[in-house]
């Protein structure tokens, strides 16, 4: 923990021990306890107004199913990701080794294929049908979960694993959700006295039970992402350029009982839900710019906020109304559905968001090592630097025309998103707008990676070339020492010779 980290969290906790003792007090009149006293009410309002803000519309509950992490792996990796995938499940069934079936398929450049390996499980259950891993060191709310292979583009697959969650979490999130909290303050100040309780930041209440669920979601989250990350371990996490707590993608799978049918009173809800939403983690405006619904679901993506430790969640809302048995009995179908059919697009976006978040470490290096005089002694820095620039522009070069090839097959696996309508503009569907981001990212990371590519590659060259002449030149001057040498040495039998003569 840095110094300046550390003293935040010690002013933290003293301005909060300074309010709690000053609101104990008698009422006092024109001093710093009076403005302690008066910051402290300020909270206690705000703390009200935030929970009524924040209430649930009648009728209406939210429900955390299920959660979906993606891991990716290139082609050059498989053997790697098998491995481990047989140290999870070990093929000892000859009518079913789906291993060994999907590994006739994998380096072909055929359309893509997906099987089911097995599942996770916290404690051995004789109700499944499927091989299990047991991992008791996961999570008390992991039910289980499936682990799925994919073959998302000719050179890139992808693991998936689909956890089932148990009822306890939801009840944490309510709780959490629906207790008081106050607004943070921090003093500038280790004592706020005179001009200096003047100086000072404020938070809000509805930004402390935001943070109160999405640190119980971060929780769960990174601790089962490191029970996995010991056998299921790919490019995002080895991308984990920030030390995040938290790696792979995910898409989380909540219930939503009490929203209207109607998509022009969806609105009307939504206006009056939106604060409630909030405090989960799921704002009115991505909602609004980046919520996609179908009569049963809302698939939405919060924008990224480069300031936080983690890239949010995808979040897939199943809109629980009333329905036939018919229409109940489909529904763990069609969310199947939906996810195959987002799995190649959120796996890409991820993998090219963080490309540009390499690129942007990246360049920077590189131009300042283009900026400086050449130095010796860090050729192999150079080098190695060099060798990752190549690689990420290997990828995205590689994935950009294995998606241009497969345009096809992932416009007819995503047409079960053509219903998903954009919430703010009907006219646009989840179906166009996934494989026009692709494009679009693709279209404007490709030139900075190929300019930084080839720049460095240049200088490279250059450094290496210089490198060569330089040892030519060492190794001329290091032959005429030793030739020198030699001749010193043996110049008592080189005279004798001379006097035969």
């Amino acid at each position: 923990m840095s110094n300046w980290f550390r003293s935040q969290k010690i002013k933290e906790s003293l301005s909060r021990f300074y309010l709690d003792f000053a609101e104990k007090l008698p009422k006092f009149q024109g001093s710093a306890i009076a403005i302690l006293q008066l910051i402290r009410r300020h909270q206690r309002e705000d703390q009200t107004r935030a929970r009524e803000r924040t209430k649930p519309p009648e009728g209406c509950t939210l429900t955390y199913k299920q959660l979906l992490l993606i891991e990716l792996f290139p082609i050059e990796d498989y053997d790697q990701i098998e491995g481990s995938l047989r140290r999870l499940f070990p093929e000892t069934d000859f009518d079913r080794r789906p291993l060994t079936d999907f590994r006739k398929l994998a380096f072909s450049l055929a359309s893509p294929a997906s099987t089911t390996l097995g599942c996770l499980v916290r404690e051995k259950t004789d109700l499944l049908l499927v091989q299990q891993k047991v991992l008791p060191e996961l999570p008390s709310e992991f039910v289980r979960a499936a682990v799925r292979l994919h073959k998302i583009l000719p050179s890139a697959f992808a693991v998936t694993i689909d956890i089932l969650l148990a009822p306890s979490l939801t009840d944490d999130l309510n709780r959490l959700q629906s207790s008081a909290y106050l607004p943070s303050v921090w003093f500038d100040s280790y004592i706020p006295w005179g001009l200096r309780i003047h100086r000072r930041a404020w938070g809000s209440a509805e930004f402390a039970i935001q943070q109160a669920v999405q640190r119980r979601l971060v929780e769960l989250r990174s601790g089962i992402e490191k029970v996995l990350s010991q056998y299921i371990s790919g490019y995002f996490t080895e991308q984990n350029l920030g030390n995040s707590p938290l790696v792979l993608p995910a898409v989380e799978i909540f219930g939503l009982k009490g929203t209207p049918k109607e998509p022009e009173k969806f609105s009307e809800w939504l206006a009056s839900a939106h604060g409630w939403l909030e405090s989960f983690g799921t704002t009115r405006m991505a909602i609004d710019w980046f919520g996609f619904r179908d009569a049963e679901m809302l698939f939405v993506r919060e924008p990224v906020d480069w300031n936080d430790d983690f890239v949010p969640p995808y979040r897939l809302f199943l809109l629980e109304q009333e329905s036939t048995d018919a229409q109940i009995e489909k529904l763990p179908f069609r969310i199947e559905d939906v996810l195959d059919a987002v799995l190649p697009f959120i796996t890409l976006g991820e993998f090219l968001d963080r490309t540009e978040t390499t690129i942007e470490r990246l360049r920077r290096k590189v131009y300042q090592r283009l900026q400086q005089k050449s130095r010796q002694r860090m050729l192999g820095a150079d080098f190695r630097l060099n060798a990752l620039i190549e690689y990420e522009s290997m990828l995205l070069l590689r994935f950009d025309t294995e998606v241009r090839q497969s345009e096809d097959d992932l416009k007819r696996k995503a047409r079960v998103l053509g219903r998903f309508q954009n919430i703010e503009n009907p006219q646009r569907n989840l179906a166009d707008v996934l494989p026009e981001r692709l494009k679009r990212q693709t279209e404007f990371l490709k030139p900075h990676l190929e300019l930084s590519s080839r720049l460095f590659s240049n200088y490279v060259s250059l450094k290496n070339l210089s490198a060569n002449y330089r040892l030519q030149g060492w190794m001329l001057f290091w032959t005429i020492i030793v030739s020198v040498a030699t001749i010193v040495s043996l110049w008592p039998q080189i005279r004798d010779v001379i006097k035969c003569w």
